[in-house]
């Protein structure tokens, strides 16, 4: 599809007013320029980027004919991936997509306006401005969900609706913004240079406040690994329970992928609380007195209260807060029980059990992986999710322990023989 748009662009383009090259290089420089300081999202284990790009490729479409408008938006992405060294099965993946998607754009609107019009000239080349950005969102968006879903192992669906959240507010501004540049054009390539950049200001607030959430995330996460590699016994058990609650989560593919990536985070740092509990009760080699196990259990609060106030994500403060909820409502903090318990929490439940099982602790050695993969089913209905056990079971199905030191789902522990502890602090 590709090749056929490019070769009838080429036979079709035709620029002969010195104006209208220097629009179209502001263009094509806007969009190099936006594509450079693009923002990254995670979908599902993968970062993709989202920029106002779009809205620059709909402002060329309204303003040129197909044929320039596809090559504009081609050239400008070649130069942006010459640039960034991007990946070439990527940059192929996204030249073809929006060089096509703007042709396709650009065709509807000219097919539906007067020659020589523009976007905002009458309510008719409005409403045509609006059904070529649908043609543009739906193609791009569709395409995208088409080639990379397989790649991600998502279905097309999800992560189409996933595309579609993510470039939510670009998308309602395509006609509109994308509109008022192609009006400027009219006038001259300094106009489109003038509205061009104030245009990146809320993108790069945005990437602003991404890398300071994640400069936060990675904050917590070296202080929850501090606080662990205090103590031997405990050390990368954040670390490990993620790997498990991540392997779950494989075997349970109605969960989104947006809050599959929230659970995984949250199991990153479930125990970040801890850093409220006394030494003494934290790092004590023997059982926790009453007393003891009242503070100790404050963490789950604690933590969520971090979160919380850190501004990251109800949700993720959520699932911290009740991750040592039981099925069955003896629990704590709230003791919820069955699906009020947040997903995320009844995930990290059995992650953290497991993994507490099978590390040595200061009052007991690790037990064997069968025997705590038995201990887990044992409390399936109790302690623990059964839709939850059922996942587990079939991600730690019983393998021979090369196996699943090889998925690197077991730690290398001693493995001695202990009383089966089912419930973790």
């Amino acid at each position: 599809m590709l090749l056929a748009v490019v070769i009838d662009s080429l036979r079709s383009a035709r620029l002969e007013r010195t104006d209208d090259w220097l629009v179209a290089a502001a263009l094509a420089l806007l969009i190099v320029l936006v594509e450079h300081f693009d923002v990254k999202i995670s979908i599902g284990s993968k970062l993709f980027s989202l920029s106002i790009g779009a809205t620059i490729a709909m402002a060329a479409a309204f303003h040129f004919d197909p044929g320039p408008a596809a090559l504009l938006v081609l050239t400008a992405h070649l130069i942006d991936s010459a640039i960034a060294r991007r990946q070439p099965i990527k940059s192929i993946t996204n030249i073809g997509i929006y060089t096509v998607a703007t042709w396709l754009g650009s065709t509807i609107f000219w097919h539906l306006v007067p020659a020589g019009s523009s976007p905002l000239d009458s309510v008719r080349n409005i409403m045509a401005a609006i059904a070529a950005s649908a043609v543009f969102v739906g193609f791009s968006t569709s395409m995208l969900a088409l080639i990379v879903g397989p790649v991600i192992g998502m279905p097309f669906r999800e992560l189409w609706n996933q595309n579609l959240r993510a470039t939510a507010i670009e998308t309602i501004g395509l006609p509109a913004i994308g509109g008022m540049v192609a009006v400027l054009a009219q006038k001259n390539a300094a106009a489109v240079l003038l509205v061009g950049f104030p245009l990146m200001a809320p993108q790069l607030a945005y990437r602003a406040l991404g890398e300071a959430r994640q400069s936060i995330r990675s904050t917590l996460e070296i202080l929850v690994d501090t606080l662990e590699e205090r103590d031997r016994a405990t050390a990368n058990h954040s670390r490990q329970v993620s790997v498990y609650a991540s392997r779950i989560l494989e075997e349970i593919p109605e969960v989104p992928a947006q809050m599959t990536e929230t659970i995984q985070w949250a199991s990153r740092v479930h125990d970040l609380g801890k850093v409220g509990v006394r030494d003494s009760v934290l790092f004590k080699a023997g059982r926790l007195d009453p007393d003891e196990w009242v503070q100790m259990r404050s963490h789950a609060v604690i933590g969520a209260d971090i979160i919380t106030r850190l501004s990251q994500s109800d949700r993720i403060a959520m699932i911290i807060r009740h991750h040592h909820e039981r099925w069955d409502g003896k629990g704590y903090p709230d003791g919820l029980a069955g699906e009020t318990i947040p997903i995320g929490s009844r995930i990290i439940a059995v992650a953290d059990t497991y993994e507490a099982m099978t590390a040595d602790r200061p009052y007991r050695r690790a037990l064997p992986a069968e025997v705590a993969y038995k201990e887990i089913l044992a409390n399936s209905g109790t302690q623990f999710d059964p839709a939850v056990v059922a996942a587990f079971a079939r991600a730690f199905r019983p393998a021979t322990i090369e196996e699943q030191i090889a998925w690197g789902i077991v730690p290398i522990t001693g493995a001695n023989p202990g009383s089966p502890a089912a419930s973790v602090a």
